[in-house]
């Protein structure tokens, strides 16, 4: 058994040695995901070859093949990866400006695009041709999604039309274990694709660098915010389960010392009674100015008050990489501590 086993793991050591050598695994950003597939293989193997060598029946073993069938299916996953998107930029030039159809990937669990600088648009063909139909699915396990560096990236749709019944119903399994997105340096994208409210497993968004995004709304299921960035983002609606928000603001004055919260985080925080229901932390990053606002005398006070924990630091930091400024705030047990005013002080009730 241990033998097979042994025989089974080396050809896929092998086979996955000679796909991290090659060009095409850097494409998508998947060398570092071969790596520790790699390293968990060789670990299996030593251990399967000692127990053949050993000649007993480690009880240790049918862990092992549960682990390596685990393996398998990413080892499998990873590589078709780079199979599909590496030899067509590879070898087919005109190919560089779409992505290949990644949705029929059945086992793919995590998916990382990055640096793709012809990438234009994202249309449906990035979800399969099943996925167009009402008995498909896209992404069936896929649970973490990351783009990086799509400097021309501009356009994302998953090709559906809200109102009609049928594409409706096949949004419906879209991407159905997604529990995590991230956009990171793509300053030309203008909106997150129509249909991603389907995504009901939808827990954790984070957006970097997103220069032209002007909305993020109803994603009924978000837990996590996280915006840096994103000078023109002007509505933030419908996040009704938001739990953490994370956030900084953007210099708009000559010295970036702004004074005023971005628009659509003064809605949301002021306007927004359901997603204040359940927010348990905001965190926020921003000028000393603005910071000053939120002490307890300031006009942004009554903002944070409801809130149960706050942590709001000035963008400028000491010789130690520490924020210069800072206010961080509970709201039961009540506490309230500043570095701006005085040391410390506190709050009743």
């Amino acid at each position: 058994m241990a033998m097979i086993l042994h025989a089974f793991v080396g050809r896929y050591v092998s086979k996955l040695s000679e796909f991290i050598e090659e060009e095409m695994s850097m494409l998508l950003g998947v060398k570092d995901e071969l790596l520790k597939l790699l390293r968990r293989m060789e670990r299996i193997s030593g251990f399967l070859e000692s127990a053949e060598r050993k000649r007993h029946a480690d009880p240790n073993i049918n862990a092992w093949v549960r682990e390596l069938k685990d393996i398998m299916y990413d080892a499998d996953d990873i590589i078709d990866l780079c199979m599909i998107d590496g030899r067509k930029l590879l070898e087919d030039h005109t190919s560089k400006s779409a992505l290949p159809p990644l949705g029929l990937l059945p086992q793919l669990k995590f998916l990382r695009i990055r640096a793709a600088a012809a990438i234009k648009t994202i249309g449906p063909e990035f979800l399969g041709p099943r996925a167009s139909a009402a008995a498909g699915t896209a992404f069936p396990k896929l649970e973490e999604l990351e783009f990086y560096k799509m400097d021309n990236w501009e356009e994302w749709s998953f090709g559906m039309v809200e109102g009609v019944g049928e594409e409706r119903r096949g949004a419906l399994k879209l991407l159905p274990r997604l529990k995590k997105l991230l956009l990171g340096g793509c300053p030309k994208l203008r909106a997150l694709p129509e249909g991603l409210w389907h995504v009901t497993s939808l827990q954790e968004l984070g957006i970097y660098d997103a220069n032209n995004l002007i909305e993020i709304d109803n994603l009924p299921s978000l837990k996590t915010l996280r915006i840096y960035n994103c000078p023109r983002l002007e509505h933030v609606e419908n996040l009704d389960r938001l739990q953490y928000l994370d956030t900084a603001t953007s210099g708009t004055d000559a010295d970036g010392e702004t004074e005023h919260l971005p628009q659509w985080l003064l809605e949301l925080l002021q306007n927004a009674p359901a997603a204040l229901q359940n927010l348990k932390r905001f965190t926020l990053t921003c000028s000393v100015p603005l910071l000053k606002t939120f002490l307890k005398d300031g006009p942004n006070w009554p903002i944070i008050q409801r809130i149960p924990h706050v942590s709001i630091y000035s963008g400028k930091l000491d010789t130690f990489g520490r924020s210069q400024s800072y206010i961080e705030y509970t709201k039961d047990p009540p506490a309230f501590k500043t570095n701006v005013v005085e040391s410390e002080e506190s709050v009743d009730g």
